[in-house]
């Protein structure tokens, strides 16, 4: 059926097993999944099926998702693309629609997402794009999404948002998004201090499945989770955090304080993104903004939460550490298979600052920030990995007194990498030269120092 027949059908609730005809569908409007038990698929062969952000009347791209899927349960759609339309023209023509102030990266107009001028351009609060995810899920039940591409969304590939649990997304293709390639989460309009409460609990998305997908080449993060049992596997991540469009540096693998009960398996991270960019920040002396030059790099997971498990996951070729946990809480990273090798891409290159600094494969924090949230480190188990340059436990020097507690290293391989990265295990001090570590802590081998 055509996407016109396939609303109609959809809207009465008629009719649950659907196909829409191969080909090229322009969407100017949402199509909606709001019924049970709905089975959606793409026609024709391979994902011949594609879905395309399209333009209005006065020659404007459509804003909203291309796909939603609300208020449902038992619902599956396979086999289907996604075009998102991020990127048009080619060469010096070409637009990129998540920045469309400036095709620089370096540039201090790049991150707004908004065609607006300075110096509203530079305000933060305007980095959003006004464009949504191009699938969107919302208070629904038991969704399944397999076999999809999505090629180029302007903002986010697929959020799993407020009240969606039970959620699979398998053997999925995600790439160049501009900012997140998955993103899921309760969209709160405040920061709540942990421990949750139970309303807020449960509208954090949970029991979610992703498996055997590849997300690359993504704005801010190949995937950032804020929810609750969520489980990470056989997934590739590869260049993403390549835009840094919050100026902030990240993770290609970000993990929220909100998160609990988050499990990543037998995934593979690689891929540096570094950039130098003109920076413009509010001065309030003169009341204008001072551009000043800015360097920016990401690491492979960034993590706070709790219960947090890795197992046999390769992180290679970071432009920083392969993990840094800020205020994670109780976590365990093992397996075998596991190899955090050939990172600090941008020490190795002589850039600053990291060049100067130690260079860890672990890096293990609470900053002032997060514990303000109530989110402070402390119970890591490592065991039985690999890990170039070791485990760094260090402070920023913004939270007084900081010490964590309970950490366990055992049967680990904690070479030291290149260029007098010392690799075992390093305690660093707070603000007044105390060491950091705590209570119960346990170091067996010979490769812990």
């Amino acid at each position: 059926m055509n996407l016109e027949m396939l609303r109609d059908v959809l809207a009465s609730g008629a009719v649950t097993d659907c196909e829409l005809d191969a080909g090229t569908h322009e969407v100017t409007r949402t199509l909606v999944i709001a019924n049970d038990g709905v089975r959606l698929r793409g026609g024709g062969c391979g994902n011949a099926t594609v879905l395309r952000r399209g333009r209005l009347e006065d020659g404007t791209l459509f804003s909203g998702p291309l796909l939603r899927i609300a208020g449902c349960r038992d619902v599956s759609v396979s086999g289907m693309a996604f075009d998102g339309r991020r990127f048009e023209g080619e060469g010096a023509q070409r637009i990129d629609h998540r920045h469309p102030l400036d095709p620089d990266p370096a540039s201090a107009r790049f991150p707004s997402g908004r065609v607006i001028e300075p110096p509203a351009c530079y305000e933060t609060v305007n980095f959003v794009s006004s464009f949504e995810a191009d699938i969107q899920l919302g208070d629904c039940n038991g969704v399944e999404l397999h076999t999809l591409v999505l090629e180029d969304p302007i903002a986010i590939g697929i959020a799993i948002g407020p009240g969606s649990h039970h959620t699979c997304v398998l053997e999925t293709s995600i790439r160049r998004a501009g900012q997140f390639g998955l993103w899921m989460g309760a969209a709160l309009a405040t920061r709540p201090v942990l421990p949750l409460t139970d309303d807020i609990a449960q509208r954090l998305p949970g029991n979610v499945r992703i498996e055997g997908c590849a997300i690359e080449d993504c704005g801010a993060a190949g995937a950032s989770i804020e929810g609750r049992d969520i489980l990470v596997r056989r997934t590739v991540f590869c260049g993403n955090h390549r835009d840094f469009p919050f100026n902030d540096c990240g993770g290609q693998l970000v993990i929220d304080y909100k998160a609990d009960d988050v499990r990543i398996e037998g995934c593979t991270i690689r891929g540096e993104a570094f950039l130098r960019r003109m920076v413009a920040r509010h001065d309030a002396g003169t009341g204008g903004y001072a551009v000043t030059e800015q360097a920016f790099a990401s690491v492979g997971i960034e993590a706070s939460g709790s219960r947090l498990t890795s197992t046999d996951v390769v992180i290679e070729g970071m432009a920083r550490e392969a993990m840094h946990f800020d205020g994670a809480h109780d976590v365990l990273i093992n397996g075998a298979a596991t190899r955090l090798e050939g990172n600090h891409l941008a020490a190795r290159r002589g850039e600053e600052p990291w060049s100067r600094g130690p260079r860890s494969g672990i890096a293990i924090t609470t900053s002032s920030g997060q514990l303000a949230l109530g989110a402070k480190a402390g119970e890591f188990r490592i065991e039985g990995i690999r890990c170039e340059g070791g485990i760094l436990v260090w402070s920023d020097g913004s939270v007084p007194g900081l010490r964590v507690d309970g950490v366990h290293v055992a049967g680990s391989e904690l070479h030291a990498g290149p260029e007098m990265s010392p690799g075992g295990l390093v305690v660093g001090v707070d603000a007044s030269g105390c060491s950091l570590q705590g209570e119960n802590w346990r170091l067996e081998g010979e490769a812990v120092i």
